[in-house]
């Protein structure tokens, strides 16, 4: 009889164990099935938002910690006749100076330009002023509003340019 018991004690003991590791396992699949939910709604977020940006006439960039653009959207393309592709991946600087490369551009003009730039890029604050630049495409001259910002995120931090063409006609 005591090894009766003693197997019954112990098939006990087995199933109290498997109840925890069964209980802490529904637990862990709760916080899984959660944090994957949450994920999803961030997605669909960011999904929206990246597409609001994409469409937004007012120009938006983001600019690496590095000077590389990381983003350029469709009204940046249709404001300075640059596209995406000819930028993504790019120093920023390269796209300016497809820009000051016309020769519509005294040498005070570029160089009050860059050095507004290279402030706001390097400031930790919000920058912003007007200026004159002429569309790649159309050649026409557009004024343009701009604001810097940085954008400070998990990883690293970027600052984001956005534009907004304010030309009187």
């Amino acid at each position: 009889m005591d090894e009766h018991h003693e197997i019954i004690k112990r098939l006990e003991q087995e199933n109290s164990l498997l109840k925890k590791q069964l209980s802490q396992l529904e637990a862990d699949k709760k916080k899984y099935e959660k944090a994957l939910e949450e994920k999803i709604r961030l997605e669909e977020s960011e999904s929206i938002l990246g597409s609001i940006i994409e469409n937004s006439l007012s120009g938006v960039a983001l600019i690496g910690a590095d000077n590389i653009v990381k983003k350029w959207n469709r009204g940046f393309e249709d404001m300075l006749g640059i596209s995406k592709a000819e930028v993504v991946g790019k120093n920023l600087w390269d796209a300016f100076n497809m820009i000051f490369a016309l020769d519509t551009y005294s040498k005070e003009e570029i160089e009050d330009l860059r050095s507004k730039l290279k402030d706001a890029m390097s400031l930790e604050q919000q920058t912003s002023f007007a200026w004159k630049v002429m569309n790649l495409k159309t050649r026409q001259e557009r004024t343009i509003h701009t604001i810097f910002f940085p954008v400070n995120h998990s990883e690293t931090h970027s600052l984001c340019i956005v534009c907004r063409d304010i030309t009187v006609i």
